[in-house]
Parts: structure tokens; sequence; C-alpha cells
């Protein structure tokens, strides 16, 4: 099979430990792109905390996409126009309230039109941690968040630590399962999409639209969030550090991301099919 398509996660699977991209690892995705192998990032990334990486990889300039807040959004970078958007419905709004006080986890959010990122607590760490990954968004504390949410909301997180979220995780797909899609990115992070949002529909659905067969995909992840992506994908790649129900779903498992995994794959898959 001749891989055509490369898809990426960004956070474990691009970046390494330190949130960047190797020189070998961008080297070698500048190659492929040369070669006319098309590049799609997908993340749990706002698209502000997505965007520097997409420009360091020059992905616009190869006319390719970019995959933001699980699948909620699809950007084509080259005309940078927005090609689908989907938000949660706020008649849910009051019901996921209610279970973040109930669960008495931080809660956050994301305003696309200022690039702000909203929470109910500020110096909890884990929202500064995600503000960090977003590219230093800038977060705000809403003393009254349920009022002073203003805006659309493609997804919420919740945030604690990963033993109690386990928890939640569980609890909250039994209660609102029917109604959003409910999973983790990180051990410490609970994403709270519209239903049906996800990765790989988000795949599916950019296939459909830009002509790009399945088959001849590679979809690269570590965490749960990506396990519909490259189940989605004809390669489903697992990094060596990824979690175990990723690495079931998965055709291969690569490298670490500080050993360059997604070089590993490039060579074995795309570079020596050509």
């Amino acid at each position: 099979m001749a891989y055509k398509t490369l898809v990426l996660d960004l956070d474990g699977t691009l970046t390494n430990s330190e949130k960047k991209i190797s020189k070998k690892t961008k080297s070698a995705i500048m190659n492929i792109q040369d070669m006319g192998i098309r590049v799609i990032l997908a993340s749990g990334r706002s698209d502000y905390g997505m965007k520097h990486i997409a420009n360091e990889l020059e992905l616009a300039k190869y006319k390719n996409y970019m995959i933001s807040f699980n699948g909620a959004r699809i950007r084509d970078l080259y005309n940078d126009e927005l090609l689908y958007e989907q938000n949660i419905d706020p008649s849910l709004y009051p019901e996921i309230f209610k279970l973040w006080k109930e669960y008495n986890v931080n809660i956050l959010t994301y305003n696309k039109e200022v690039n702000t990122m909203y929470t109910g607590d500020e110096k909890d760490i884990y929202a500064i941690i995600d503000a960090q990954i977003n590219n230093y968004i800038p977060l705000v504390e809403l003393k009254d968040f349920e009022k002073e949410l203003d805006f659309p909301v493609a997804k919420f997180l919740f945030m604690q630590d990963p033993i109690k979220l386990e928890w939640v995780e569980k609890d909250m797909q039994k209660r609102m399962g029917n109604k959003l899609d409910i999973y983790r990115s990180e051990s410490c992070f609970l994403e709270v999409m519209p239903k049906g949002v996800n990765k790989g529909n988000a795949l599916a659905r950019l296939a459909k639209l830009v002509n790009l067969d399945p088959n001849e995909m590679i979809a690269c992840g570590d965490s749960f969030n990506d396990i519909s992506m490259i189940k989605f994908a004809g390669l489903g790649v697992a990094m060596e550090e990824a979690v175990d129900e990723l690495k079931a779903a998965a055709d291969y498992i690569t490298k670490s991301n500080d050993d360059d995994g997604v070089v590993d794959v490039i060579e074995k898959f795309i570079i020596n099919d050509i």
C-alpha cells in the first residue's frame, strides 16, 4: 500500500516532552511534503494552540489541513478557511454545569473569537498546564462561569487528578453519554464534546470533502482521544508510550515521541514504499 496522507496528533506524538518538534522529525515531515505526501494535524488543542506548529511545518504552503478541538473544527490552512464547525448545544449547559459542581473538578473552555481560555479556577495547576500546551493562550477566571459564558463552545474540559477523573469519565458517560461524547485526551483532562465529534469522524468528513482515500492514510497518536482516528485510517499507529487502549487498537507501535517515533513511521511506511 502506498500511503499518501500522514495524520498526526500533537502532544505525545509529533512533539517531544518539551512540546517541541525535533529537528529530525521536522526534516522528515518537510521532506515528505516535498514529495507530495499530505500532512494533517489532529489535536484536542484550540486553533490558536496549533497554529504555530502548522506554521513551523509550512502546512499552508503545501495545501494541508488542521483538525482542532478533537474534531469540532476542520480548517483548510492554504485558504485559511473553516470547512467544518460544531458546538455543544447550549440547552445541555445546565446539566453539564450541574455535574461539574457535583464532581468538584475544575472546568475550562475556549473562546476562539478572542483566543482566550476561560476557567472556573485560574490557579488550578491543570488549567495552567493546558494554557501552556495551547501556546500560552491567555487564561481568564470567570467568577460566575454559568452566567458569564456567552459564546459558542466547541468543548468543555473537566480537570482533576487522574485517579478521580477516571471515575468521573465513567460516571458522566453513563449519565450524559447519549447526548455528548466524553473521553480523556490526557489522564488529567476529560473532554466533553458535541455528540459524534471525535478525530475519526472529522477525518471521515475531511476525506469526503477533499477526496482522500482512508486506506491511504496513516494516523499516529498516543491517547484515548486518538483511538477513533487510528481506527479510521488505513494504518493506525500508536506511540511507544501510548495508553494501553490505543495500543490494542493500533496496527503498529512505533518508538516514543522523544525518540522520533514519527520518523520511524515515515521511513518504514512512506519512504520505503515510494
